[in-house]
């Protein structure tokens, strides 16, 4: 479960991490795509390259963190992965649709990874479309789940600053002397 103070490297992998594991599991389950299983495709499906799943995600932080404390976010990942059926006859595209969907969700939720890969998974929904390319019906179902997880910045000072004292006098003034103390204390 991620819900600490972390290292920036951490910070920075939790939704590549989320991102690689999800694969990784999908890869084990041994789902209707076998080994079509990846992460960010940016090619076109071609006649042949289904059964596919691929795995996305992405991330935005909320702060709740009141000025002079350490910055923690509430990160939410959208978590989507795309079922691809490709078919001459919208029923077998139908059929092998849902049960990618319905092995994405069973290999996910029950592994025993994937559920401590975030503090929270708020919801799962899925969609689908359907295109007709001539000979091919192609069906593709986006699963996204939303997750959530907490990264907490804390400040790292390279000089901690011990004391300073200021005194000031007005210019071509013999007046009176502005002096101020200002102390923080350093770890």
């Amino acid at each position: 479960m991620v819900d600490a103070t972390m290292t920036m490297s951490a910070l920075q992998d939790q939704a590549a991490t989320i991102r690689a594991t999800t694969a990784a599991i999908l890869l084990a389950a041994g789902t209707l795509a076998g080994d079509a299983v990846e992460q960010e495709r940016i090619d076109p499906l071609q006649p042949g390259d289904a059964p596919r799943l691929v795995v996305f995600a992405d991330q935005s932080g909320q702060t709740d963190s009141t000025a002079g404390t350490a910055v923690r976010f509430t990160v939410t990942c959208n978590l989507t992965i795309q079922a691809l059926a490709q078919r001459s006859r919208l029923a077998d595209v139908l059929g092998d649709l849902d049960t990618l969907v319905f092995q994405t969700k069973a290999a996910l939720f029950c592994d025993p990874v994937f559920v401590t890969l975030a503090s929270n998974i708020a919801s799962v929904r899925v969609t689908s479309t359907y295109k007709d390319g001539g000979d091919w019906i192609t069906g593709d179902a986006r699963i996204q789940i939303t997750m959530s997880w907490f990264e907490t910045y804390q400040p790292n000072p390279t000089t901690v600053l011990s004391g300073l004292d200021v005194t000031t006098r007005l210019p071509g003034s013999s007046g009176p002397t502005i002096y101020s103390e200002f102390l923080t204390t350093g770890t």
